[in-house]
């Protein structure tokens, strides 16, 4: 375990290094704030986080189903019964060449890092806070198993830049053409992503402008107090049916468990409140951040409902791990108070603290679910379990 952790923090601080070298470089060679340009630093970083990510062995859940299907070759398109077509595309062109399952996986992890990258072009100020918090808010535990709907996930946070409702009829026009693509991207890996084309019609100013902090703190607390709700249950297995091959998955539990009263769940209830509280002074500073906190806090309520229901939680995923712009605006918003106000750099060094000491102490039961053998290896490091 301590040679994990090791390497984790390693790599953690290594990519974060380059990507906040990379803002401070993008900040002195553009004139307009929030133009993102690419620079040796944001390579540096991509390419580090690709390799660190893609030359993984045996680490994830279905690292070895991925693995299998690869080595298997081409198989038919059939919508809900086979894996999504650009899997299909994607593992025909690397067989073409006769590269081993290895080139899949960095494939597919240069894919997620690129777009997890692009995700924060209108705002690359919040990088690398975004980079930390993929580390350890959850969203890297789920990339090495989910590898498709990885994808998919970043596909959906770039296609969030695009819903804008100003400009003239051109303008709405290219945004709602590039809301369109990135959800094409998405939906070639990963079906979930169609649910959410309605988005860019809901989350427009008159309905955003419905929350303030108060509603959104309510909307997770209703998730945290639901115990027993058998009606979800059916809602969860009626929606299982509509895909097939997931129907066995409902009864199992996608993440750890964070309901009930327990200390633990308090904590992590006051960490995930955090953000919500002071979100109508946030939300002034960052005119673009109110639907990132609005799908948060949607998210975060119903994961706390959802939870033990695998497909249903593996949609509510794409809104509750939008914490990775939630708390980047969060914690850039304390450290630009921090001066005047001391809570602020408190809370900050606690939310980051906080996720850390979770990260380091989740790490024994990580090792326990995401890795299947006594062997592995992260960075072509022989490591056992």
């Amino acid at each position: 375990m301590a040679e994990l952790v090791l390497i984790y923090f390693f790599t953690f601080s290594i990519v974060i290094f380059f990507s906040y070298l990379g803002v401070r470089e993008n900040n002195r060679e553009v004139t307009v704030v929030g133009h993102f340009r690419w620079n040796k630093f944001y390579f540096l970083s991509l390419l580090t986080l690709t390799i660190f990510l893609g030359t993984r062995d045996g680490v994830g859940v279905d690292f070895y189903s991925y693995k299998d299907g690869y080595e298997n070759g081409t198989q038919l398109f059939e919508f809900g019964e086979s894996t999504e077509i650009g899997q299909i595309w994607l593992t025909d062109i690397l067989n073409f060449f006769k590269l081993d399952y290895h080139s899949f996986f960095i494939a597919t992890s240069f894919i997620t890092v690129l777009l997890l990258f692009n995700s924060f072009k209108n705002f690359y100020h919040l990088l690398p806070i975004g980079i930390l918090i993929f580390f350890v808010g959850g969203m890297y535990n789920f990339d090495i198993n989910g590898v498709r709907q990885g994808i998919a996930m970043m596909a959906f946070f770039n296609s969030l830049r695009f819903i804008k409702w100003d400009g003239n009829v051109k303008e709405k026009l290219k945004n709602t053409i590039w809301f369109s693509f990135y959800l094409t991207i998405g939906a070639l890996f990963h079906y979930s992503i169609f649910i959410f084309v309605p988005l860019i019609f809901i989350l427009n100013k008159r309905f955003l402008s419905i929350f303030n902090s108060r509603i959104l703190i309510i909307l997770v607390f209703i998730g945290f107090f639901i115990n027993s709700v058998s009606f979800l249950g059916i809602f969860a297995n009626s929606f299982a049916d509509l895909f097939p091959k997931y129907e066995y998955y409902t009864d199992l539990d996608l993440m750890t468990e964070v309901s009930g009263f327990h200390l633990g769940a308090v904590f992590i209830l006051i960490a995930n409140l955090i953000p919500l509280i002071f979100y109508n002074k946030i939300k002034s500073e960052f005119p673009d951040s109110p639907k990132y906190f609005v799908l948060y806090a949607f998210g975060t309520g119903m994961m706390y409902a959802f939870s033990e229901y695998m497909v249903v939680g593996r949609v509510i995923l794409y809104f509750s791990l939008c914490n990775i712009f939630v708390f980047a605006y969060t914690i850039s918003y304390f450290k630009k108070y921090s001066r005047e106000y001391l809570k602020f750099k408190f809370l900050n060094f606690s939310i980051i603290g906080y996720y850390i000491v979770l990260f380091v102490y989740s790490i024994p039961k990580f090792m326990e679910i995401q890795i299947i053998t006594d062997y592995f290896s992260l960075w072509f490091i022989p490591l056992t379990k």
